[in-house]
């Protein structure tokens, strides 16, 4: 057992399509959801559609620690129904401490509010993996795995909530393919294959990171794969990359207009996108 859980505590689906579930499940007028961010805008948007409120805890800032005290005294503010955080975050790349997850968990309990623990990035990562067993976890593996489109992946949760995911479940949620997938990816092969990799891709990381402010950018510290670089017009320098065949990610979607965010590639992608940056 990968988690060390029971199948009870498990529901199958995609990372998306999970999210849609809970709110389906848990929200309707009147209720609402707190949101740790800046952070993934599909939390908000299934809220919406089943006419909660949604509140947004700016708890990410550039070159510290999630806030943890004023998120857990929104919780305690706002009583919402879902509290969803990632970890580490996407786009900033921060991370929780163990310890902070654990308060934070302890906090919804006492004011029956559901914590979700949105984990897409947590393989790729030096974040903590202790996650508060009462919380919702998504591991959706189409990031560690790059298996996008295939929408395969699971929550972890107690048991009666997996219970309720599972009674909300589209016919077929995951594919024949996809839930071979799953199979091999929790395998340990599949074990094997992230602990080789993830210190590849966090050593590639950090080179490029290096590499950015030796050519004076501002680089943002996190725990993922992933960063935030400030570059002005974050749309303006998408552009330009784009056309000089890079792919990066415009933050402005999450009230980051001066940031793009970048992915470690290998060595050879990273010094090509150096060597632009540096003409």
């Amino acid at each position: 057992m990968f988690h060390g859980v029971s199948p009870e505590h498990i529901a199958l689906g995609g990372a998306a399509e999970l999210i849609y579930r809970l709110s389906a499940c848990y929200l309707e007028p009147g209720r609402s959801v707190l949101v740790a961010s800046p952070s993934f805008g599909e939390y908000g948007r299934s809220a919406r559609l089943r006419g909660a409120r949604v509140r947004h805890c700016d708890v990410y800032a550039k070159g510290t620690e999630p806030t943890l005290k004023p998120f857990l005294r929104a919780v305690q503010k706002t009583r919402p129904t879902l509290v969803w955080l990632c970890h580490p975050n996407n786009p900033t790349g921060h991370a929780w401490t163990a310890d902070a997850l654990a308060e934070v968990a302890a906090t919804c309990r006492e004011h029956d509010a559901l914590l979700v623990i949105d984990a897409a990035y947590l393989e790729l990562s030096d974040a903590t993996p202790k996650l508060p067993a009462s919380a919702v976890q998504l591991f959706p593996l189409t990031k560690t795995f790059s298996v996008a489109g295939l929408r395969a992946g699971y929550a972890v949760a107690p048991p009666k909530v997996a219970q309720v995911l599972g009674r909300a479940a589209p016919p077929w949620p995951v594919s024949t393919l996809a839930a071979a997938t799953v199979s091999w990816c929790r395998s340990r092969a599949g074990a094997a294959f992230v602990s080789e990799t993830v210190h590849e891709v966090l050593r590639l990381r950090n080179t490029l990171q290096s590499g950015l402010r030796g050519l004076g950018f501002v680089v943002w510290e996190g725990h993922s794969s992933f960063f935030l670089t400030e570059v002005g017009d974050a749309g303006v320098f998408a552009a330009r990359a784009k056309g000089a065949g890079f792919r990066v990610r415009d933050a402005s979607s999450f009230g980051l207009p001066n940031c793009v965010r970048l992915a470690a590639q290998g060595q050879e992608a990273n010094e090509k996108l150096l060597r632009w940056l540096g003409c």
